[in-house]
């Protein structure tokens, strides 16, 4: 069986779980620096393995690694291109069985530490690779290391497994495309939601009230606008708004596979909503709460889009 494993390593680590790899997995094996893996190795192969370092909750990128490089005590191992780089250009494969790992420190407690394994497995299947196990973590204490106890006898227990399911024709195993940290997208989904019920509820209650008497908004507040009434206003907050709101809201709770990407927007249409509204009339103390809470949302959401790995 002929193997290639091609890693990405700032400070060692991953490296030496890609070298523990090959150890379990045994036969024709070549291990390569990622700089070094030209896409020539895909010949004949019957199995690639490729792994990285998680950085910022994902594959690294050019910014993480420039950050990784000023914070090393010693030189970096890869000094160019990271794995993102380098799947970006791999031609397809169709039917090679491939697997992904990844780097990081293990979640412990409620803040996500987000996965490169889940992304370089998705970029896998999508140059129609088979995936023949699930992408695997290999724990390190603290950013720069070392590996945590007992982390290389797994890698090498992990690559055995891999050459036991080459051997025996392994089907591809299921794999959802990541959508994010879950407990993340559900606490920005349901305040997304809420924001949204709130600006909906505002809407309805100007509807019935045109003059703005229910919500002791003065019909003055709209001389300086287009509008004489806040027949129009409502509409915007109705159907431009809280609608925006509740698409990512649920969105963001099923979850969809773009819900961050609409978090981001519905809150760039809150913070746009809120500047416009502070340039035409009189402050009030919502506002600025408001143009928060949506700048918030959109942060959130980035965030979220990060953790999916995209």
């Amino acid at each position: 069986m002929k193997t290639a494993v091609v890693y990405e390593s700032m400070y060692g680590n991953t490296r030496e779980v890609a070298r523990a790899v090959a150890d379990g997995i045994g036969g024709d094996v070549t291990v390569l620096e990622v700089g070094e893996a030209s896409y020539d190795l895909l010949t004949g192969l019957d199995l690639l393995v490729v792994g990285g370092p998680t950085h910022v909750w994902s594959m690294s990128s050019r910014m993480s690694r420039r950050g990784a490089r000023q914070q090393a005590k010693t030189t970096v191992v890869s000094q160019g291109n990271g794995v993102r780089e380098w799947l970006r250009g791999l031609p397809a494969v169709p039917g090679l069985a491939v697997a992904a790992f990844d780097t990081g420190i293990v979640q412990r407690g409620w803040f996500p530490t987000g996965s490169a394994a889940a992304p370089i497995a998705l970029n896998l299947r999508r140059k129609q690779a088979r995936l023949i196990a699930a992408p695997e973590r290999f724990g390190v204490v603290g950013s720069e290391g070392p590996l945590e106890e007992g982390q290389l006898s797994r890698a090498w227990q992990w690559g055995a497994e891999l050459a036991r399911k080459v051997a025996s024709g392994a089907l591809e195993v299921p794999f959802a495309a990541p959508t994010g940290d879950r407990r993340l997208n559900r606490w920005l989904g349901v305040a997304t939601t809420i924001v949204g019920l709130t600006a909906v509820g505002g809407a309805i209650v100007l509807l019935a009230d045109p003059s703005g008497d229910l919500m002791g908004l003065p019909a003055g507040e709209l001389d300086d606008t287009p509008f004489d009434s806040y027949l129009n206003p409502a509409l915007l907050l109705l159907f431009v708004v809280g609608e925006s709101l509740l698409i990512a809201g649920v969105g963001l709770l099923k979850p969809w596979p773009r819900g961050s990407e609409l978090a981001i927007a519905a809150g760039a249409v809150l913070v746009g909503w809120i500047v416009v509204q502070m340039t035409m009339i009189e402050f009030f103390f919502l506002q600025p709460l408001l143009l928060t809470v949506g700048l918030l949302i959109m942060v959130a959401g980035w965030i979220a889009r990060v953790l999916r790995g995209t």
